[in-house]
């Protein structure tokens, strides 16, 4: 059986794929570069006709442009040689138009117009697909955040330009009054990026349509659309407020479904609202026919968004799982481990709620759980059925206090609060940290009044350890396992700016190995290594307090912090480096210094006081550095940095 469905699928493969490359006319012989040019041609003027069945205001002005992600993707496959069909098929369906409106034969006015529109309208993709190429430096692929948001910006960007071309010459036709600019402007610029956002991802991940659903999923995708379906029967059938509901399904899908399936239900999702409201039907219909509209693009934006965003960052985080297999083990089993209890949960198929792979809850006014998933029971460490009627003190009181205020907000205002990050610790002290993502949106009622509150939570707690371990190997030097230059400017200015509040002394120690290139020569870069660290090893013992910093500066050079230490106090610890590496009489035959490795150190030891900067008393500790050098090496030089008068 399993044989079977896999060869079935394997075959939906090949003739998607076969189809997609007779589509692109590998070949570019004049027959078929005209072949593409009429097929380019014939799909730009049937959308773009079809796209007038849902004008809504004067001037033929449509909630979307269908044409506008077909050129669009038409340009990312095939480049400039798509631009001939794309102007032949603007020219044609405005011929085709001004037959069905039976208005009068093209006048040079109307002609000239007719250019100008096509070249706008070849000139849109161009623009967007330029854009995204000029940003990310690679063809429009989704693949990404940063393509996504690219993706985004073109969208947005692109069909500015024929809607200025299109709106200005119709009104100087008279197709649209002058009066209307404004609305009429807005509305064709929108109605492309709509038809961009929606409809050009879909086309993209063509490809991917024949792996995008595995066999064991079609249960859950049957779920899916079903659920969909039903709440666009409920939103613009019965006209119920809950449209928000929907931005959780296309969650589900993008984690579940992948790129393409995800996208052909944000476009069947748009399609349905776009047809509901041009007939006056749904929760966008019943105001002024602007008002619906850009309230019905606006929805359909921030669901194809919302879908782009959440696969560019799944895939965004499935390359960082990639790029670290090797040194984070630990953390691909923790992901697995957690991926299998998310499946595990999602497997009670008690209708999208309790199946959702993020924690889901509803608050009522009176702040007490109406309902939670599995998830989200999880996540507080108790069974689902004990929070329904208790509080949030209750459930959570470590966190009421700080959230409560959160609920009070949605409920009073009506208005969603996105991505907050929250942090808990479970009652046991051995457990770590939880971090989440929280998001509260408002539930309304027949009146519009926010009723209840919805709260999907993601726990992010694992990324928030690997930012936490990226962050201390930034800091680290990778040979001596002391901190780094980068971490020793960050502390140095904390420390500088610190001691100058409580006018505090604040010294520095700078260490130089004498004579390392002639170690280096005559024992080899390995054993160099072994020398530098075990000089990082003698420095570390010989600091003795919390807030002092060892670091390697450069080289063979380091350097110390000695936050409140005078001159006195300072020099007290070079001596006890400089003793402490003779101790360790590390062999160096060919040093004129001694026949074992030595230090010259440099100390500058100041009160931070303005005029002078952290860089004063570096460039200090240098100066004496460089003239226990000079004075024969293996010696202190030390450099009180008097206040400078203002």
């Amino acid at each position: 059986m399993a044989l079977r469905e896999q060869s079935r699928t394997s075959q939906r493969k090949v003739t998607l794929d076969y189809l997609f490359t007779l589509f692109h006319l590998a070949k570019p012989k004049a027959s078929d570069l005209l072949l593409k040019t009429l097929i380019i041609a014939v799909i730009y003027a049937i959308t773009a006709k079809f796209s007038l069945e849902f004008a809504m205001l004067p001037g033929k002005i449509t909630a979307v442009w269908l044409p506008s992600g077909l050129t669009f993707a038409f340009v990312t496959w095939f480049g400039r040689r798509a631009l001939p069909g794309i102007a032949l098929g603007s020219i044609a369906f405005m011929l085709w138009n001004q037959l069905t409106m039976s208005l009068s034969w093209p006048i040079s006015s109307d002609i000239v117009a007719i250019v100008a529109c096509a070249v706008a309208n070849s000139l849109q993709p161009v623009i967007g697909v330029g854009m995204i190429q000029r940003l990310t430096h690679r063809p429009p692929s989704l693949d990404r955040m940063q393509t996504v948001i690219s993706f985004v910006v073109a969208a947005t960007i692109a069909p500015m330009l024929p809607a200025f071309i299109g709106i200005t010459t119709s009104a100087l036709v008279g197709i649209v009054p002058w009066s209307n600019y404004g609305i009429s402007w807005f509305t064709w610029w929108s109605a492309g990026v709509v038809a961009i956002l929606v409809f050009t991802p879909t086309l993209l991940f063509w490809s991917q349509a024949a792996e995008s659903v595995h066999p064991r999923l079609r249960q859950e995708v049957l779920g899916i659309l079903g659920t969909t379906l039903g709440l666009c029967w409920l939103i613009f059938g019965q006209g119920y407020p809950v449209e928000y509901v929907l931005l959780l399904v296309l969650i589900w899908s993008g984690l579940r479904l992948g790129n393409f399936a995800t996208s052909a239900l944000v476009s069947l999702i748009a399609m349905i609202a776009i047809v509901s409201t041009a007939h006056s039907l749904g929760v966008f219909a019943g105001n002024s026919p602007t008002y619906s509209l850009v309230i019905l693009q606006s929805f359909i934006a921030v669901c194809s968004v919302s879908s782009l965003v959440l696969r560019g960052a799944l895939n965004a985080q499935k390359a960082v799982e990639l790029s670290l297999e090797k040194t984070l083990l630990s953390l691909e089993q923790q992901v697995s481990d957690r991926t299998a209890q998310l499946r595990e949960s999602q497997a009670i198929l008690d209708g999208f709620f309790s199946v959702a792979p993020v924690g889901l809850g509803i608050v009522d006014r009176e702040l007490r759980y109406v309902r939670v998933n599995t998830l989200m029971a999880a996540m507080h460490n108790l069974p689902a059925e004990s929070h329904i009627g208790r509080s949030i003190r209750e459930i959570q009181p470590d966190l009421a206090s700080e959230i409560e205020p959160v609920y009070h907000q949605v409920l009073s205002t009506g208005q969603p609060v996105l991505n907050r990050e929250e942090n808990n610790q479970l009652p046991h002290q051995d457990n770590p940290i939880q971090t989440w993502l929280a998001t509260y949106f408002p539930i309304l009622n027949l009146a519009q009044t926010p009723t209840q509150v919805g709260i999907v939570l993601m726990e992010i707690s694992e990324i928030k350890q690997l930012e936490q371990q990226l962050r201390q190997q930034a800091y680290m030097d990778g040979l001596t396992q002391i901190a780094n230059r980068l971490y020793f400017n960050e502390v140095f200015e904390l420390e500088w700016r610190r001691c100058g509040r409580s006018q505090q002394p604040l010294s520095i120690i700078l260490c130089d190995l004498d004579e390392f290139k002639a170690y280096n020569d005559t024992y080899g870069h390995p054993m160099g290594d072994q020398c530098l660290k075990q000089f990082a090893n003698v420095l570390t013992q010989a600091i003795n307090r919390p807030g002092d910093l060892v670091a390697r500066y450069g080289g063979e050079e380091f350097v110390v912090i000695l936050p409140d230490t005078n001159a006195d106090g300072a020099l007290r610890v070079a001596e006890r480096i400089r003793q402490c590496l003779h101790q360790r009489q590390i062999p160096h035959c060919r040093s004129s210094v001694a026949p074992y490795v030595t230090v010259s150190l440099g100390i500058a030891t100041c009160i931070p006081a303005l005029p002078q900067q952290p860089n004063d008393l570096l460039q200090a500790a240098d100066t004496a550095l460089y003239e226990s050098k000079r004075q024969g090496r293996d010696r202190i030089t030390q450099i009180d940095l008097e206040p400078i008068a203002e």
